[in-house]
C-alpha cells in the first residue's frame, strides 16, 4: 500500500504526508499520514480527524493510537489522517480560510474545483482506493457542554449489508448517545450539503462509515480522548483486527431517532439553565437571552428534550445554535 509519500511496511509503521495543495508563496499544504500495517492480512480501517480546524481531540487520539498499536499482532491495516484540513487548523476555525468552505461538505470533491473541493477529492480518492471502513472523528464547538455521541446515516439505495455494518460499528464504538439520521425518509437536520459529507460518500461507495462527536473543540480533553480511543479499539475488535474484547465505558447508552438544533431569536447574552444529559420535560426553561439593559427572550422546551450539547458561550446573534437536542430516543440493551 502506498498513499502520498508513505509506503506501508508489513508489520511496521510508516509516516509521511499526503499532498494537499499549495499556497501563493509556494509553500506546500501537507496532510499528515500514518499507516500501521499488521503482520497479518485483514481489513483496512481509516481513522480521519480534524476536518474542522478547531476540533482537536482527534489529533492527540491519533498520535496516541499510532504509538500504542502493535503492528506485529495487528490483523489488517490502520490508516490515520490526524489532521485532514491543515488550512482550517491554521486559523483554528471550522471552515477553510482560503475559500470559506466547510471541507466536510465538499465530498467527493473535484480535481478542478476550489481549494476545499480539491483537498476533499485528493483525500477521498485514497479512501476509496484503500479503505474498507472509516471513522470520522469530530468535536462540538469549544463553547459547548456535551454528551459524547456518534452519528450514522441511512441512505436510500445503499445495500442493506452496508447499512447494517455501519450501525454495528457505530454501536460498537460505545458512546453515550447514538444518533440515526435517516436520509431516505427525511431531509437534513442542518443547513448545508449533508449529501457531500465524508461519511455519506463513504457509504455510497460501499465503505461503512460513521461520525463520532466527542468533547468540545479548541483544546485537548484527555478523558474524551481516552473514551474515543477505546471506541476505535472496540471497532477494531469487532472487525477482528485485534485480540481484545469490546469494552463499553459509557453506561445507560441510548439510540437517538430525532434531533433538533434550537436557535436564538434575539441577539444578546445567552445563559443556560440546564446541562447536557439532563432529561427535560415539556415547558422546562432551557435558558434565557438578555442584554445589559433588559430581558430579551426565554427559551422553553416545546417537547421532552434530552440535550446532547448546550452552549455556554454567552454572546449570541439571531439564528445562532444554542443546543443540540435529542427529541426521540430509547435505551440500548447491551
Amino acid at each position: 500500500m502506498k498513499i502520498g509519500n508513505v509506503t506501508a511496511v508489513r508489520g511496521g509503521i510508516a509516516k509521511g504526508h499526503l499532498y494537499g495543495g499549495e499556497l501563493s508563496c509556494g509553500s506546500p499544504v501537507n496532510v499528515p499520514l500514518i499507516i500501521v500495517q499488521g503482520a497479518e492480512a485483514g481489513p483496512v480501517l481509516w481513522v480521519n480527524s480534524t476536518i474542522h480546524g478547531d476540533e482537536l481531540n482527534g489529533i492527540l487520539l491519533c498520535k496516541q493510537l499510532s504509538e500504542e498499536l502493535d503492528p506485529k499482532t495487528l490483523k489488517g491495516t490502520v490508516v490515520i489522517t490526524p489532521l485532514s484540513n491543515p488550512m482550517a487548523f491554521q486559523t483554528k476555525h471550522k471552515f477553510t480560510w482560503v475559500d470559506r468552505l466547510d471541507m466536510d461538505q465538499q465530498f467527493p470533491g473535484s480535481p478542478n474545483g476550489w481549494f476545499s473541493e480539491r483537498a476533499a477529492y485528493t483525500l477521498f480518492e485514497e479512501i476509496k482506493k484503500h479503505a474498507n471502513y472509516l471513522i470520522s472523528l469530530h468535536s462540538l464547538a469549544a463553547e459547548y457542554d456535551t454528551v459524547p455521541y456518534a452519528i450514522y446515516k441511512k441512505i436510500a439505495g445503499v445495500p442493506e449489508e452496508i447499512t447494517k455494518k455501519t450501525e454495528e460499528l457505530t454501536l460498537a464504538f460505545g458512546l453515550k448517545a447514538n444518533c440515526i439520521v435517516d436520509l431516505s425518509q427525511t431531509g437534513a437536520e442542518l443547513p448545508g450539503a449533508i449529501a457531500k459529507n465524508m461519511d455519506v460518500n463513504c457509504i455510497l461507495n460501499g465503505i461503512p462509515a460513521f461520525m463520532a462527536e466527542v468533547g468540545a473543540g479548541g483544546c485537548f480533553q484527555q478523558d474524551k480522548i481516552d473514551l474515543s480511543k477505546n471506541g476505535v479499539y472496540n471497532v477494531m475488535s469487532k472487525l477482528g483486527m485485534i485480540d481484545r474484547p469490546v469494552k463499553y465505558l459509557e453506561k445507560d447508552r441510548y439510540m437517538v431517532f430525532k434531533r433538533k438544533f434550537p436557535t436564538a431569536n434575539r441577539g444578546g447574552l445567552f445563559e443556560p439553565f440546564v446541562k447536557a444529559g439532563e432529561v427535560l420535560e415539556k415547558g422546562t426553561k432551557f435558558g434565557h437571552i438578555f442584554s445589559p439593559l433588559e430581558e430579551l427572550e426565554t427559551i422553553e422546551t416545546d417537547a421532552k428534550w434530552l440535550p446532547l450539547g448546550v452552549t455556554h458561550f454567552p454572546p449570541v446573534n439571531t439564528g445562532d445554535i444554542i443546543g443540540v437536542i435529542a427529541l426521540e430516543w430509547s435505551p440500548i440493551q447491551d
